[in-house]
């Protein structure tokens, strides 16, 4: 996912492994509604299915991740750490965003989505109403200079979570604000809590979490969370209770997200770190591959459709998986045997 956590030292295996369990239904939650939007499967599909058991919790995970060692910049200096965000978060976020336009505008008959050709809209779009998938890096970004500002004004990681909830919660009375809005509403909670639970613990002790619980514990922990997601996925939703709609969200992405993060200690726990290297690989490279893998999976649906003829929906979820999760790994390496340190995160000096 896209969370920049350095911890070059020592890396945290079982956060590696969340990483990559969350950028894996990410890329699946997409390629599957690219396929919705395709109509190459229906809304009664399962498919479909599939996604709604597991749409409640892979973006709050994100951001439950990014919050649990927020806590450690608040110590370093304020221009420090704004520097850090705007060379891991907005620089990526600005470079992707005018890749993506350019590609969109070569592509404008044969994708889902409209390309704006307007330079001057797009600039405004790029600033006020993010594209896509890329709304994840601006809120993370907004967010997480919010926490570090509060945070250094003496507010304590507790009111901070309750702000959040407040925000959460103001949600309800509002409609029609626009979407980067909503979604600044919807997961500053999650951040927040991952801030509140990571400064109860020292970031030491959060690199080690894997030896304070035993396997029993996590296990069951990762069972009874998902089977909570499961049935509460078979429950009716009624959207314009919005009350409820808050709700049910609010704890499956906290349940759903500790499901998983427990699930990732019982891996740690029970795996030899290179039995996992895959999982880890992709959790290292989640940033990577979120910019750039609804590129590749239009792409491939292009193909495989328009200059094909292929319509089987299996296999084109097969291979839209494929083609978005080693593409831009395969980017990540050629810019990184050639030379090139710009395409993904501006460098750090050195100086």
């Amino acid at each position: 996912m896209v969370v920049v956590i350095s911890l070059k030292k020592n890396r945290v295996n079982w956060l590696d492994y969340a990483k990559g369990i969350g950028i894996l239904l990410v890329v699946l939650d997409h390629t599957i509604s690219g396929l919705l939007n395709s109509q190459l499967i229906s809304y009664s599909s399962l498919e479909l299915q599939i996604k709604i058991i597991y749409s409640g919790f892979f973006m709050p995970l994100f951001f439950i991740i990014a919050g649990l060692f927020a806590e450690k910049s608040i110590s370093k200096p304020f221009f420090t750490v704004l520097t850090t965000k705007l060379r891991t978060l907005a620089y990526p976020y600005i470079i992707w965003s005018v890749v993506q336009k350019i590609l969109l505008i070569a592509a404008a008959q044969h994708i889902n989505s409209p390309a704006l050709s307007n330079p001057a809209m797009f600039a405004f779009n790029m600033v006020f109403q993010p594209y896509q998938q890329l709304w994840f890096i601006y809120a993370l970004l907004i967010i997480s200079l919010t926490h570090l500002g509060l945070r250094k004004l003496g507010l304590s990681p507790f009111y901070f979570l309750l702000f959040g909830a407040c925000i959460y919660f103001s949600s309800v009375n509002r409609s029609n604000l626009p979407f980067i809005v909503t979604q600044l509403q919807h997961y500053t909670i999650f951040f927040s809590l991952g801030a509140w639970i990571g400064s109860a613990l020292l970031t030491s002790v959060l690199s080690r979490l894997d030896l304070l619980f035993d396997r029993r514990t996590l296990l069951a922990t990762t069972l009874g969370g998902y089977g909570f997601i499961i049935a509460v996925s078979f429950l009716p939703l009624v959207y314009d209770e919005k009350i409820k709609v808050l709700i049910r969200y609010l704890l499956t992405g906290s349940v759903g997200s500790l499901a998983t993060l427990a699930l990732c200690l019982w891996l740690a726990q029970n795996f030899k770190a290179h039995h996992l290297a895959f999982l880890s690989f992709l959790g290292r490279s989640s940033l990577e591959i979120y910019v750039a893998h609804l590129i590749f999976i239009a792409g491939g649906r292009i193909i495989l459709w328009k200059g094909i003829g292929i319509t089987n929906s299996m296999l084109h979820l097969v291979s839209g998986m494929i083609f978005s999760l080693s593409f831009p790994v395969i980017l990540k390496v050629f810019f990184q045997r050639i030379g090139f340190r710009y395409a993904f995160t501006f460098p750090a000096s050195h100086n």
